[in-house]
């Protein structure tokens, strides 16, 4: 293995205006390379929508155990679901289509990310994770589920609905049955105040001059403390959320022994399950030979995306230019950290460089061109 350019790819990254960085790399039971820069390895960060791969797996673990059906209509589990409206040209009309727990997952149930006032009335009123979701119930749909893709709010009902289905609030559950078996004990929604003391700055990227301006520190990224946001509340470092992506890219079982998901789940998440229509609005310019499934993200066409990593890899990023990916066919598993938003640079040029450089390192491909 040599990871020399990877390594002198993330050492020049505050060249570029990324201000720090580190990263982990796990072949097979093994974590084979990490690297900091201007961090150290156990450094915390708000992870933002790389909250996504947890509560995509903590949810499937449930669809594994027959607690949750892919089909049910998400109005089985929260009932405020049951009578939707959408927004058509003629108007606000009744859904002729349910919301299926599917949708949540595939971010095709019609969701946005506008928060609603009905929405931010009950993160003012302090409500659960399940009353949030009841209120984002509220507004109309942009379109009939199943139909299109839209990013939105759709994982953060889907921590509702697991919410409903185990009778623990969502961070109660994930540190039950994902996190302290896999021994993260860095992860959550609510920091103490030693782990508070140990996140990194944050950073506001410009991408016109390819810098980076010092933003005001979070408490939380929904400062309701009843709300668990599945699609973007975690707190992790990269030496813990690491230990997830190798589970996932083992098959579903830790090194340790812990089966967290069967393989034939994990299989299911590296799939696609958008049609031609819902495909086309997900790459939206920069995601060409993915598709969108379980677990976010999935490789479908290396000839299109130049990657090198196994069709079926799968993961996710977010709003702060994190960076996951779990490839169960090479078992392969990575998470890139950094604390840097609207880094349009991250996604597009950095990223993907990263993942190929990762696979050349470990001696598994080389970069296309």
């Amino acid at each position: 293995m040599d990871f020399s350019k990877l390594e002198a790819f993330l050492d020049s990254l505050p060249e570029r205006g990324i201000p720090l960085c580190n990263i982990a790399v796990s072949y097979g039971k093994d974590i084979v390379y990490k690297h900091s820069v201007n961090c150290e390895d156990d450094s915390l960060f708000w992870i933002f929508s790389t909250s996504k791969v947890s509560v995509c797996t903590a949810a499937m673990r449930l669809v594994e155990q027959g607690k949750i059906g892919l089909e049910d209509p998400v109005s089985k589990y929260i009932p405020a679901f049951a009578d939707m409206k959408v927004r058509t040209e003629e108007g606000i009309v009744p859904c002729k289509t349910p919301m299926k727990i599917v949708h949540l997952f595939t971010m095709t149930g019609g969701l946005d990310y506008n928060n609603t006032p009905e929405m931010d009335a009950a993160n003012a009123a302090k409500l659960s994770t399940v009353g949030v979701a009841e209120a984002i119930a509220k507004a109309p749909l942009n379109f009939e589920p199943g139909t299109h893709y839209l990013y939105s709010n759709c994982h953060d009902v889907l921590g509702a609905v697991i919410e409903v289905v185990t009778g623990m609030t969502l961070a109660e559950y994930l540190r039950k049955e994902v996190y302290e078996p896999l021994g993260m004990f860095d992860t959550g929604f609510d920091p103490t105040d030693a782990q508070r003391a140990r996140i990194v700055k944050r950073y506001n990227y410009n991408n016109g001059t390819c810098d980076a301006d010092l933003m005001e520190p979070i408490v939380r990224p929904y400062e309701n403390p009843n709300y668990y946001s599945g699609g973007g509340g975690l707190f992790s470092s990269t030496a813990d959320y690491i230990k997830l992506m190798t589970t996932l890219a083992l098959g579903g079982t830790s090194p340790e022994g812990y089966q967290l998901l069967k393989p034939e789940t994990v299989q299911m998440m590296g799939e696609n399950l958008l049609d031609e229509t819902c495909l086309a609005e997900f790459r939206n310019g920069r995601l060409y030979g993915y598709g969108w499934g379980l677990c976010g993200r999935n490789h479908m066409d290396p000839d299109r995306s130049l990657s090198v990593s196994s069709v079926h890899e799968f993961g996710w990023d977010s709003a702060t230019c994190h960076f996951a990916g779990a490839d169960a066919e090479k078992q392969v598993g990575f998470f890139f950290g950094t604390y840097i938003h609207n880094c349009m640079f991250g996604y597009s040029i950095i990223h993907p460089l990263i993942r190929n450089l990762v696979y050349e390192g470990l001696g598994l491909g080389k970069t296309a061109y």
